[in-house]
């Protein structure tokens, strides 16, 4: 993969229109408040991770981790992350997931959903971390 490739305008577009809050209703409480619905994508070649490349590539799109161990298994060859980063713009935070296996998970945090051009940005870094691009695979609320 070509790192200084962007990612696809249609999976940032589909990406982002996955993401929003939605309000529900406590079953202990009763009390609403709003829950994050993350995009997903998923890897289309095997990633390979590089913590310290991805927070490069973090820094220079504009974000940084706010984590000090994002990743949580070291002994293991298997792609794990797992860390809150903050906009060095508006400083909103976004929780950037990536499961054992191709699955990358991207939860808006802070009741904000980052534009287009913010997730353009992080997916390119995400892409130039895991050294692999991806693509926008949405999830399956019928369940």
């Amino acid at each position: 993969m070509n790192p200084d490739t962007p990612c696809r305008d249609e999976t940032v577009r589909s990406a982002q229109q996955e993401m929003q809050y939605t309000t529900t209703e406590s079953s202990v409480t009763g009390a609403e408040h709003n829950v994050s619905i993350p995009c997903q994508l998923r890897f289309t070649e095997p990633p390979n991770q590089d913590t310290e490349r991805f927070h490069d590539a973090l820094s220079e799109a504009g974000y940084t981790p706010l984590d000090a161990n994002p990743t949580r298994d070291k002994n293991s060859d298997t792609v794990y992350y797992d860390g809150e980063i903050a906009s060095e713009t508006h400083w909103n935070r976004i929780r950037v997931v990536v499961f054992r296996g191709n699955m990358v998970r991207v939860f808006p945090l802070d009741d904000y959903v980052p534009t287009v051009d913010e997730l353009r940005d992080l997916f390119t870094a995400i892409c130039t971390g895991f050294n692999a691009p991806v693509t926008h695979d949405p999830i399956d609320h019928s369940n």
